[in-house]
């Protein structure tokens, strides 16, 4: 076990960090992180009792540090190892390989830290010994060592809200086609209300044509048997008057 002689409290965070306290940090944090899922590790990397914790497993090892100085420590630690590796991107590889904490780093995230592109090549495999001493022959990113469905909580997030602002366009598609449909289906409704609405005036039409040919009809039967009525009645004034007529002559 490391042993160091206890500084005041004035001091635990001033003291410079050695290299034996500052791998206990990283594989503390290492191990924190791993026993979480993916989209909690940016917020158990940020979260005080996570710092609070591994202050606790250095005071183990005789290391006195308080949450607060792990905080500063590990964001420091991951501020160089951002620069670092945007040097090493875009001016000399062989930048990072000086940085003695950067094994360890990657392998808290098993993902490219937020604001560092996912299509970066690895610590240890442009060429420089990776974690097991061996020299790799050629380059990778990050997504190719360790896989696409990697993906920051920021991305996961951003993702997300692709596939649902997608799904919304999509849906946003079908409610205009159902809109299209219902138009058009309103459209052969009233067309079909207006063809009623010609049957019905046209069968009033036809019902008084009707009613008024009945009438006439009626009329007509009324004046015949008026006529008829007076035929029988000129008959028989007829049949009295040759009745008479004979009469006389005999």
């Amino acid at each position: 076990m490391y042993s160091q002689k206890p500084l005041t409290p004035k001091f635990n965070r001033a003291r410079n960090w050695t290299r034996d306290e500052t791998k206990i940090l990283l594989a503390e944090l290492e191990r924190i992180v791993a026993e979480n899922p993916e989209d909690r590790r940016e917020v158990m990397l940020r979260a005080h009792p996570t710092f609070e914790q591994t202050a606790s497993v250095l005071r183990e090892h005789g290391f006195v540090r308080d949450g607060q100085g792990c905080m500063i420590r590990w964001r420091n630690l991951l501020r160089v190892y951002k620069q670092q590796r945007a040097a090493s991107d875009s001016q000399d590889p062989s930048v990072l390989q000086n940085y003695p904490y950067a094994n360890e780093i990657e392998s808290i995230y098993r993902f490219p830290p937020e604001g560092i592109s996912s299509s970066y090549h690895i610590h240890g495999d442009s060429g420089s010994p990776g974690p097991d001493g061996s020299q790799s022959g050629h380059s990778r990113t990050w997504t190719q060592a360790n896989g696409s469905a990697y993906e920051t909580p920021a991305r996961k997030r951003q993702r997300e809200m692709h596939q649902l602002s997608d799904q919304i366009e999509r849906m946003d598609q079908k409610l205009d086609q159902a809109n299209d449909v219902i138009s058009q289906l309103s459209d052969v409704i009233r067309s079909l209300e207006d063809r009623v609405a010609r049957s019905e005036e046209a069968l009033k039409q036809s019902e008084a044509t009707l009613e008024s040919i009945n009438t006439t009809i009626g009329e007509k039967d009324a004046k015949r048997d008026e006529l008829e009525k007076q035929l029988m009645v000129t008959v028989q004034a007829l049949s009295q008057v040759i009745a008479a007529k004979k009469a006389e002559q005999q």
